[in-house]
């Protein structure tokens, strides 16, 4: 699901109730659930101590979660039952409209993973059936985390559960189903494509009331099941003016979607099903739960259904996740290229170090010591061309001209536009004899440098070697002209002339 802009236009949610027989089921299970819950607890509704207890609780109840006492003693059973009564079942159906709302924006997956954080008496689990069964889908695997601190809530929700019709329970297998008091540290063995949800239906909290008992732990609470799911979704039920409050609690108001606000999308009737059931009125005058008479609490019980009065808040961090992946992955790509750079300038500063060593050692006329310097330069660097270039001078003056041409050809492999070493070749090859490879390496040497005055004398050296003294003089005089060393260059011209002079004594004819 993608994060729609804000401003987008907000398609409007057609809020549709289960069926009646679903309704019917629902309103059968939820008295025999009661009924049963208040035997385990040996509620008798012929003691008037019981009875007040059973009132009591209901005022407690809505004072308490409207913020003007302490938090309600969820251990008490009979603040449970009073839960039960007063909220369980709307709760179960806006938490089945929560779960068609979000299967509308996310299509229903192959796995899922439910955090209900506050699970009261497990309406998310309920909800999440109703929507199952309507839709007539089946997952492979649900994993759910039912968070509540209070195991008299859980146990109320218990009996309701086991009430359920089996067709509707079949579709959140019992497996992978677990109750705590608290949010797991880490997820269970679920899926890779699982989707991972956060639900709170019965946090029904003040939120925006830093001074109420239990809001840091609440907070705390739906900060660490959010953290637990993150990426994924959040979906919340709470009243439209604490939405503010409850997205500051998360700390990123700007990603709730508004679109989902159920403010205009409810019908105020529910279909015409809010109206005086058998079960609230045995609750009301069979088993004690009323409100006293002259108590500033409205008496709700009339009401089966209450039509959902809160906002639904759908949050899905997928795409920021994939963003902050990515900008993970290229920050970690960015640290581990300027690592390899780091490693590669050491590398480069202990090579050069070798090799300066190499070039001392040669200055010096120690070639073995110099040699081994440049093999340390090129264990650090193998590419490092200067040093095949050192190292195959060093060769050619202890007189392996073959290794030297071994390295002046590796360092043209690396860079084959490397003047130094076509002479280097040129060089080795004109010492071994081969005035032919000479010739063929100072070509290539002058074609990549026409104005190296070096290849030009070498050039010369390996044509007067051949006796071709015409291109050999001409060489000469090119290498002169350059600026090579005169001294030198008048000696090679001296040395050639006599070569002429006795090769027409011999009465040889000279090359042109």
């Amino acid at each position: 699901m993608n994060t729609r802009h804000p401003e987008a236009a907000k398609p409007r949610a057609t809020f549709m109730l289960p069926s009646q027989g679903m309704l019917r089921a629902l309103d059968r299970a939820h008295e025999q659930g009661f009924r049963r819950f208040l035997r385990d607890i040996g509620h008798d509704k012929d003691d008037h101590s019981h009875r007040c207890r059973a009132s009591t609780a209901l005022v407690v109840l809505k004072d308490g979660l409207a913020g003007n006492e302490l938090l309600p003693d969820y251990d008490d059973p009979y603040v449970a039952a009073a839960y039960v009564v007063k909220y369980h079942l709307s709760h179960c159906i806006m938490a089945y409209w929560a779960f068609e709302r979000l299967f509308a924006h996310v299509p229903v997956p192959n796995a899922l993973y439910v955090c209900d954080v506050g699970a009261g008496t497990g309406a998310a689990r309920v909800g999440l059936a109703l929507a199952l069964s309507q839709r007539g889908e089946s997952l492979s695997a649900i994993h759910f985390d039912a968070v509540e601190p209070s195991a008299a809530m859980r146990d109320a929700g218990s009996f309701f559960w086991k009430a359920l019709p089996r067709s509707v329970k079949s579709h959140v297998p019992r497996c992978g189903y677990r109750e705590g008091d608290a949010v797991p540290e880490q997820l269970p063995d679920i899926r890779d494509d699982a989707l991972r949800v956060v639900t709170a239906f019965h946090l029904s909290l003040p939120w925006d009331n830093d001074n109420w008992v239990g809001i840091e732990s609440a907070q705390r609470s739906v900060r660490s099941a959010l953290d637990l799911v993150f990426p994924h979704v959040g979906v919340f039920t709470a009243h439209s003016g604490k939405k503010d409050a409850l997205a500051w609690v998360v700390d990123d108001p700007a990603r709730w979607d508004d679109g989902l606000s159920t403010k205009h999308d409810l019908p105020s009737d529910l279909d015409g099903v809010r109206d005086r059931s058998q079960f609230y009125t045995a609750c009301a005058e069979e088993l004690g739960f009323k409100v006293p008479d002259g108590s500033p609490v409205r008496d709700w019980s009339c009401h089966r259904f209450s039509p959902p009065s809160g906002v639904l808040l759908l949050q899905d961090r997928r795409a920021e996740q994939e963003e902050h992946e990515r900008q993970q992955r290229a920050e970690a790509e960015r640290r581990a290229e300027a690592e390899r750079q780091r490693q590669e300038r050491e590398r480069r500063e202990q090579a050069l170090a070798y090799k300066d060593q190499g070039v001392a050692h040669a200055g010096k006329g120690e070639y073995d010591r110099a040699i081994r310097a440049y093999d340390q330069a090129l264990r650090l660097d193998p590419n490092y061309v200067e040093a095949y270039c050192d190292r195959g001078s060093a060769y050619w003056s202890t007189r392996k001209y073959d290794w030297a041409i071994q390295d002046f050809n590796q360092a043209l492999q690396i860079d084959p536009q490397c003047v130094r070493a076509q002479y280097g070749r040129g060089v080795a090859n004109w010492s071994k004899g081969d005035y032919d490879g000479a010739i063929h390496a100072y070509n290539q040497a002058l074609r990549l440098d026409p104005h190296c005055d070096r290849a030009y004398y070498g050039r010369g050296v390996a044509y007067k070697g051949k006796g071709e003294y015409g291109r050999a003089e001409s060489d000469f005089s090119k290498a002169l002209a350059l600026g090579y060393d005169r001294a030198t260059v008048e000696a090679q011209l001296a040395e050639l002339c006599r070569e002429r002079a006795e090769a027409k004594r011999q009465h040889r004819e000279p090359w042109a």
